[in-house]
């Protein structure tokens, strides 16, 4: 990916060169737990003032809650819903320019998304269901309690503080994600919903 292009991109997502970037590449459904990491969002701009948190998807009811909750913290210029992002391209300098991954999942399997993030360098800050299979905590990722907004703005402050600390998790992380064939897990999950539904539409 060209610099002119990363640039188009960040321009495109308002990405200033001086933000905080936290992203979320979740999409919005309750199981997600996005309104934890919006919890913990106060603590983290009392920190980092600049921070800016993405958070990818569209939904119905789950997402005009996570927006009322954004507004009722006033919160609005500091969090960004951008939608589906097909673009892979567009995904790539985004995980690339994040400082942290968000995953606070209150149920998750081996989350792909994690992997992505992990590949291309980001430090992923997950809840234990989120990130478990993954993320050894304080080595290539940092872990979470579930359904704790403090933990996880503490987690991600204490990384944002700590150059070394950061830089030692980018690189244990994007050795450990050798170990995982992303495209081949992809798969699985596909095959895997696709026999779901033929057998929920078989069921009498």
């Amino acid at each position: 990916i060209s610099k002119e292009k990363s640039s188009q991109i960040l321009e495109k997502f308002k990405i200033k060169l001086d933000d905080t970037v936290l992203f979320s590449l979740s999409g919005l459904r309750p199981l997600k737990g996005l309104e934890y990491l919006v919890r913990a969002m106060p603590k983290i701009i009392n920190e980092f003032p600049k921070t800016k948190l993405i958070l990818v998807g569209k939904s119905d009811e789950y997402e005009k809650y996570i927006r009322t909750l954004v507004n009722s913290l006033g919160l609005d210029k500091n969090v960004d819903f951008v939608g589906f992002i097909t673009d892979d391209d567009e995904k790539i300098v985004l995980l690339r320019r994040t400082d942290i991954f968000c995953k606070p999942s209150i149920l998750e399997a081996c989350s792909i998304a994690i992997l992505e993030a992990m590949r291309e360098g980001a430090v992923v800050v997950a809840s234990v269901p989120g990130g478990i299979d993954i993320i050894t905590d304080n080595k290539n990722g940092l872990l979470v309690e579930v359904k704790n907004s403090e933990d996880f703005a503490d987690k991600t402050i204490k990384v944002l503080k700590d150059k070394n600390l950061r830089i030692k998790i980018e690189t244990e992380a994007r050795e450990h994600v050798k170990n995982f064939d992303i495209k081949k897990i992809a798969s699985q999950y596909v095959s895997l919903y696709k026999s779901v539904n033929y057998e929920n539409s078989h069921t009498v």
